[in-house]
């Protein structure tokens, strides 16, 4: 599969768990998934209780997540470092007296404090809170006893499909961003 170029360094950026009552739902929804949906057999997993390997299941490329703090720390620098030049430039052009007498400790300053911006936001994305919902729901699921259906998607309309998969199958669900 080709890499592609975000700041995510994971092929599944997406991911939708979907918990059964019982097992006999959660084979169904899967079937309708595989049927529906073109997702691997990796892509669409049955977490039952007591199973081992459910971390693994649950967020299976953790060297993407080494990618996403890399990727995600250098574009966001580089892009508060441009935003810092240009907030210097437009200043300077509408003549902010502090900036147009102190033109070198200004440019660096905005450079610096843009940049920093920038990593501050690399670090929240590398985190990514958008999956602790996701996390704890199915944790909490596989500890009463339930059965969850686990879907890692490659795109915005494929976790859309197959939430609604999982809706009209009657599953309640919860997703990442």
């Amino acid at each position: 599969m080709e890499e592609k170029m975000a700041l995510t360094g994971e092929q599944s950026d997406h991911k939708v768990a979907g918990i059964a009552k019982d097992r006999a739902a959660a084979d169904s929804a899967i079937k309708t998934l595989r049927e529906r949906l073109s997702l691997g057999g990796a892509a669409v997993q049955l977490l039952t209780p007591g199973e081992e390997g459910v971390n693994q299941a649950l967020e299976p490329e953790s060297r993407g997540i080494w990618k996403t703090l890399v990727r995600s720390h250098l574009w966001l620098a580089g892009v508060g470092a441009v935003i810092g030049v240009l907030v210097f430039l437009l200043m300077f052009q509408l003549e902010v007296r502090f900036v147009v007498d102190n033109a070198m400790a200004s440019v660096a300053l905005l450079v610096v404090f843009c940049t920093i911006g920038g990593l501050l936001i690399g670090g929240a994305l590398t985190l990514r809170p958008d999956h602790m919902p996701f996390l704890v729901a199915a944790r909490a699921a596989l500890g009463k006893g339930q059965t969850v259906v686990v879907v890692h998607a490659e795109t915005l309309e494929q976790v859309q499909q197959a939430q609604d998969i999982l809706d009209q199958a009657g599953l309640q669900t919860v997703r990442t961003l």
